[in-house]
């Protein structure tokens, strides 16, 4: 029979510390690739023992009724047959909760937090599992304290929250020891928001360690050490919560802690383990070895490596698949047609390249270069890893990008990678009786509310119309829209045919990133633009950037079992199978010998050009532009008599066409009617010139920003292109115009030798700091 926890806060009974004996490995280093494959072997090992002892807690809301979302999430680890279950403190808060436990098959079972800890000195708590006669997993707690620095630990729990639709196990990250300061444990195993209170295991299967807190870098996280833990048992089974920041019960314990850590920011701010400038230099030199330890895995395939370079910006890898030139890359990295694109090879030298065939499901894309001289890379059907196998990122030097093990068995790309969707920004409702008999079929989805401004409200959605279909795919359901949305990136179209008036109408709907991207899922580096939809992937724990994406993995026998397609949040990195690889890349490349080859679609095709006044002004204003992106979207004026303007500019991939008729030969000067918010630097394309302008952060109102003087050879109707340069830090601007004056009448007999030196020396310009960004590159990547 369980007795209640009992409700009294602080308290001094401490149970001196009782550790299970363990011996604690020589630090563990990668010196080839025989020691990667002892390492696997064991993580195996314990991977599957100790996945089965982690729970998923979820934390109803006081007083909320039967069926309302959870107030939060956490992880545990079961640590007794008889069902108590070690947490964090500031997962738990409180004793005496009614929470919710997900074992590690998905089961749920009832549960009730008994005494927290959680203060600047540990983070612990228990959670009793009202098992009711269940035989429980449970693993033994270890010793941290004597973890030699560089010791190979496994960290486990349920980044973002459980998933339950499908059931999604634990995920395994693998990582090392970097740092211990008293009840802390420094670790380099990824980690995210909802490991809170999960395990950290040595290679025996113990539990050393309770996950307490993500750093913003994703190679540094803290747990609190199974020492401390042993040292509080005592007190939480008596369900005493203790722990300065659990003091006050009118406080909330997380706001206490940020601001017991704010008042000691500067030189007074303690410096995390593993955080040191010796401790950072370690971790590098040790990470930078093992790589170069396992150089003979990925060397092979080094050469067919590139970087795929989208209007100077690197967007991505690529790797040669064939002795054709054929470039296989991540297709939403590309952005529109009118991007040029170019292929930095391994010798330095870039080719352009030009993409011929695209597999939407799988993101992926074929550019063909005139660069035959690579050995490609054949995915061909090697075995896939297993959950706890080494896979190693290929790179583009001797030496692998990253290592990385496998955290999942089979799996789907699923609820937690809301960080990257596109969206259309509606709620939706099931249609009432009297509503389902109107629609057709009676299929379709009631729209309740649209958001300003989103994808929706851009495409004349309104409350009141019903969502039929999104690209084909039956709307049965509020939640049926996700799985043909996923498919795609931020700032691409879907085919939406709504209900609306009595009839349906199929309308292009741009997709734009939502507004309300959890952040914490982004610390450590921005996530791919699309990172999810791709069907069964490798999820693994290497650290790859969402711009080196496109890579190969290797297992630790050197076998090509994976593409990188995805950096999905701080915690994973997403790999297609070879054999799902290998299949794409055949159809496309059948598509391309039977002719089937992508069209040069031009961006501004249909744009009405404008023209010049009197005056000698043209103005390209928002309703005359052609706007694609994620994030850029027209905005009406606030009264009537106000201009509209094209706001959001926080994404590289933003752009704006018009299309304007030169009358003749001349010079033009071009502004925009601009007002800066966070402000940065825009590319303007008039014609053929690239001109750079920086936008003012902050500005007040409306205001004439000059970007240059253009010159034009002769008459005739040229596009205008504006997008930023550079990934934006917000949104940039609201743009109401640009405006373009002619500023001379020249005679052609006259005034066209003066003309070709000046636009020759315009064009020198232009090369010469294109080769300097090259230059800039490729010193950065030696």
């Amino acid at each position: 029979m369980m007795a209640p926890p009992t409700h009294r806060r602080a308290g001094q009974r401490l149970l001196a510390a009782v550790v299970v004996a363990w011996v604690p490995p020589a630090s563990f280093e990668i010196r080839a690739p025989d020691d990667l494959r002892a390492l696997e072997s064991r993580v195996r090992e314990v991977a599957a023992r100790a996945r089965e002892s982690v729970v998923g807690i979820l934390m109803p809301a006081p007083g909320a009724p039967a069926g309302a979302p959870d107030a939060g999430s956490g992880s545990g680890t079961i640590i007794s047959a008889d069902g108590w279950v070690l947490t964090a403190g500031h997962v738990g808060q409180a004793p005496g909760r009614e929470v919710k436990v997900l074992l590690a098959d998905g089961t749920e079972v009832k549960g009730l937090t008994y005494g927290q800890h959680f203060g600047p000195d540990g983070d612990v708590g228990l959670v009793k599992i009202q098992a009711a006669g269940r035989e429980l997993p449970f693993v033994e707690l270890g010793a941290a304290q004597s973890l030699p620095t560089g010791t190979p630990v496994i960290a486990l729990g349920h980044p973002l929250g459980p998933e339950r639709s499908p059931w999604r196990p634990p995920p395994l990250r693998v990582g090392r020891v970097i740092g211990r300061d008293g009840w802390l444990l420094a670790i380099d195993a990824p980690l995210s928001p909802g490991d809170s209170g999960g395990g950290v295991f040595n290679l025996d299967g113990q539990l050393v360690g309770v996950n307490s807190a993500a750093s913003e870098r994703p190679d540094l996280n803290l747990a609190a050490t199974a020492e401390r833990a042993q040292s509080l048992m005592q007190s939480m089974k008596e369900g005493l919560a203790t722990g300065a920041w659990l003091s006050d019960a009118a406080k909330d314990p997380i706001e206490a802690s940020a601001e017991w850590y704010s008042e000691r920011r500067g030189e007074d701010a303690p410096v995390r383990p593993g955080d040191s400038d010796a401790e950072r230099r370690d971790q590098s030199e040790r990470r930078a070895a093992a790589l170069e330890a396992l150089a003979p895995l990925s060397d092979p395939y080094a050469d067919a490596i590139v970087t795929v370079i989208v209007d100077s910006r690197d967007a991505c890898h690529g790797v040669f698949i064939d002795d054709e030139g054929h470039v296989l890359t991540k297709a939403s990295e590309l952005g529109t047609a009118a991007r040029r694109i170019d292929i930095l090879l391994n010798d330095g030298l870039s080719v352009q390249g030009k993409r011929v065939a695209v597999d939407r499901d799988l993101d992926l894309a074929l550019v063909a270069t005139s660069s035959t001289d690579a050995t490609p890379v054949d995915f061909a059907d090697a075995p896939a890893p297993a959950l706890g196998d080494a896979v190693v990122t290929v790179g583009r030097g001797m030496a692998p990008m990253a290592l990385g093990f496998r955290s999942l068995g089979r799996y789907v790309s699923g609820s937690s990678d809301a960080a990257c969707r596109a969206y259309l920004g509606i709620a939706m409702r099931p249609p009432g009786e009297d509503e389902r008999a109107k629609l057709p079929d009676g299929l379709g989805q009631m729209v309740v509310s649209v958001i300003p401004g989103g994808s929706a409200a851009q495409a004349g959605i309104r409350e009141g119309d019903a969502i039929v279909r999104i690209d084909g795919v039956p709307i049965d359901s509020p939640e049926a829209a996700a799985a043909p949305l996923r498919v795609h990136a931020p700032g691409e179209s879907a085919m939406v045919d709504v209900w609306s008036g009595g009839a349906v109408r199929s309308l292009e709907v741009r997709l734009l990133r939502p507004t309300w991207i959890d952040v914490r899922a982004n610390a450590g580096g921005p996530v791919s633009r699309r990172a999810t939809g791709f069907g069964e992937v490798i999820q693994h724990d290497g650290v790859v950037p969402a711009n080196s994406v496109g890579t190969p993995i290797v297992d630790s026998q050197g076998r090509v079992v994976g593409l990188n397609i995805a950096r999905a949040d701080r915690m994973k990195t997403y790999a297609l199978p070879s054999a799902r690889v290998a299949a794409s890349v055949r159809a496309m490349l059948e598509r391309v010998a039977a002719g089937d080859v992508l069209s040069d679609e031009d961006p501004a095709g249909g744009v009405a050009a404008a023209r010049f006044g009197a005056d000698g002004f043209a103005r390209l204003e928002p309703g005359a532009a052609r706007v694609m992106g994620p994030t850029a979207v027209v905005l009406a004026g606030e009264a009537p008599a106000t201009p509209a303007a094209i706001g959001g500019w926080a994404d590289v991939d933003d752009v704006a066409f018009w299309r304007i008729e030169i009358p003749s030969m001349g010079r033009y000067d071009v502004s925009l009617d601009v007002k800066g918010m966070a402000g940065g630097k825009v590319d303007v394309f008039f014609g053929n010139d690239l001109m750079t302008v920086p936008v003012p952060r902050g500005m007040q109102d409306f205001a004439r920003v000059r970007v240059g003087e253009s010159v034009a050879m002769e008459g005739g109707t040229i596009t205008v292109r504006l997008q930023p340069l550079g990934r934006p830090l917000g949104p940039m601007m609201e743009l109401r115009a640009v405006v373009v004056q002619r500023t001379d009448l020249l005679r052609a007999v006259e005034k066209v030798m003066p003309l070709l030196r000046f636009r020759d020396m315009e064009r020198f310009k232009r090369e010469f700091e294109r080769e300097k960004r090259r230059r800039e590159r490729q010193e950065d990547s030696k």
